[in-house]
């Protein structure tokens, strides 16, 4: 695929997933189907919107009747999924509910049913929780008991790490991540105040499917999506349209948006995402709550990228300068360290690599037992509300 191809593949992409968009994006969409059909498929992969490009060409006549029935499989595998992971709510969730442990749930399920258009568009694969911190360790023995399987099982990492969420397998093999923190680095956890508590205290009971199951909040909800976002690399349209969505949402609550920002020090995550999602979607909708966020050095770095090579466009190449987002911390000046580390771990990776292909392990899976490490996350966990400033 050509970097010119590329772009067109994005713009095509972007115009498929919006709603209301002007006549001559319109036009401009279906010049991207005739001229890269198959790059758009790829791409719609990759970004996690399959399923909502299958909705765009069952209302649009712009698609071979090959391409439709593949987008048409990616919808069906969609519903499946959802099907199945919708339906674990409520064994999980009782479970916890009747030993008096708050949960929610995060991402998927709860995004798919309260921001998209149709449930079935919004690609996920697993199903999110979050725990109050100090019931976690509780939450564990509960979920075990009900015959979930911890697949999360070297102590020794796991407390090194200081990992945000375990992961188990239900009975009925779905993944269910179990968080006791929104952050899963430990580095960037601590740097931030944001209360876990403070989110579950806030939360209210949505549709999911066939259950009612309580999550985050409208305002909080955009928080979390933009933090997963960024700190996932801010490169896929999936993850760029959910915040889109969730910004829609709550764009009148500007002032509620900024105080819970600056007391959870997320502000600075949130305005570099907000601002890829302006000029991805050339929304001015999204860009009024992005004006509204404090300006830094490192915001306006990570802006000029987006301007001089355009967001995402250079989907060929994978230039979509992810690290910048994965690196933002509290700070410009913590994030320039964070970007600084990071470019030194790919380096020590590229000396070390050896062209051989390997295949992948989770060394979290592999079991290693010690007491001693896992009291000693455990403890911490139900410490870590505890908040130092830095």
């Amino acid at each position: 695929m050509t970097a010119s191809t590329g772009d067109l593949v994005v713009d095509g992409l972007i115009g498929s997933i919006s709603d209301g968009r002007e006549p001559e994006l319109q036009a401009e969409v279906e010049s991207s189907w005739q001229r890269a059909e198959d790059d758009l498929l790829l791409a719609a992969d990759v970004h996690g919107v399959a399923p909502a490009l299958a909705r765009y060409t069952r209302e649009h006549d712009v698609a071979t009747a090959e391409a439709r029935r593949l987008l048409e499989a990616a919808r069906t595998r969609q519903l499946m999924r959802q099907l199945s992971i919708t339906a674990e709510i409520a064994p999980a969730g009782n479970a916890l509910t009747e030993s008096g442990i708050d949960w929610v749930v995060l991402k998927g399920p709860a995004v798919a049913s309260t921001l998209w258009p149709s449930p079935e568009m919004r690609e996920y694969h697993d199903l999110d929780l979050l725990i109050r911190p100090d019931r976690f360790s509780d939450a564990i023995d509960v979920l075990q008991s009900a015959g979930y399987r911890l697949l999360d099982q070297n102590w020794p990492l796991i407390s090194r790490q200081f990992r945000g969420e375990l992961s188990f397998l239900s009975p009925r093999g779905v993944v269910l991540d179990v968080h006791w923190s929104a952050v899963n680095l430990a580095a960037l956890r601590s740097r931030l105040r944001w209360s876990m508590n403070g989110l579950l205290a806030r939360r209210r009971t949505v549709a999911m499917g066939s259950v009612s199951a309580p999550t985050l909040d409208p305002v909080d909800t955009l928080l979390h999506l933009a933090y997963h976002a960024a700190h996932s690399g801010a490169h896929r349209l999936l993850w760029l349209k959910d915040v889109q969505l969730a910004t829609h949402a709550v764009h009148d609550q500007g002032s509620t948006i900024l105080e819970r920002a600056q007391s959870a020090r997320l502000e600075l995550i949130l305005s570099v995402v907000l601002d890829r999602v302006s000029a991805l979607f050339r929304d001015d909708t999204v860009s009024a709550v992005a004006e509204s966020l404090p300006r830094s050095p490192w915001r306006r770095l990570v802006r000029r990228r987006d301007i001089a090579t355009g967001p995402l466009r250079p989907f060929a190449t994978g230039g979509t300068h992810r690290g910048l987002f994965m690196s933002t911390r509290t700070t410009g000046t913590t994030s320039v360290i964070a970007s600084l580390g990071e470019a030194r771990v790919k380096l020590q990776r590229g000396r070390r690599s050896d062209n051989a292909v390997t295949p992948e392990r989770n060394p979290l899976h592999e079991v290693v037992h010690d007491d001693d490490a896992r009291a000693n996350f455990l403890q911490r966990v139900g410490r870590s509300e505890n908040f130092r400033v830095r």
